[in-house]
């Protein structure tokens, strides 16, 4: 089964409206310090987390919405070296994962817009469920270095 994707000026009014959410509630450093990690895989896993994260610890929520057959997640998180934009797009079908132009062309949507300045992942996000995971940096803190 292949995804769908269309983007109507409806859509673009409900992703203004989850990335201004979430603009004005970032996530803060204090919630994903404790399980901030890098895989040592190319799929950061659900077993990885735990294995990792402290006890008792949380996976900060998203705002999501769906855009024809893709679930989307958007936050905006605050880090050591600023504020971030972190978005997540799964296929509604189990087992698979979007393709490079999908999330391409969500993320564009989503204000993102430096292909060379992100980072990008896989990760379960529940039991043999993935998404791909992008974060670009949108403002850098007071003082940070950022490497062009």
């Amino acid at each position: 089964m292949m995804g769908v994707l269309i983007i109507t000026d409806r859509d673009r009014e409900r992703i203004a409206a989850l990335v201004a959410a979430a603009r004005a509630h970032p996530v803060p450093w204090e919630a994903l310090a404790p399980a901030a990690m890098m895989s040592d895989t190319p799929t950061l896993t659900l077993d990885e987390v735990a294995a990792k994260a402290p006890p008792g610890w949380k996976r900060p929520t998203s705002r999501g919405l769906t855009l024809g057959s893709y679930g989307v997640a958007f936050s905006f998180e605050v880090q050591p070296i600023g504020l971030l934009r972190h978005l997540s797009v799964s296929c509604k079908a189990p087992g698979k994962l979007p393709t490079p132009i999908v999330v391409e062309r969500i993320a564009r949507e989503f204000g993102f817009f430096d292909c060379d300045a992100r980072r990008t992942w896989i990760e379960e996000y529940a039991p043999g469920r993935h998404a791909i995971n992008v974060v670009e940096l949108a403002e850098p803190a007071a003082g940070a270095a950022v490497a062009h």
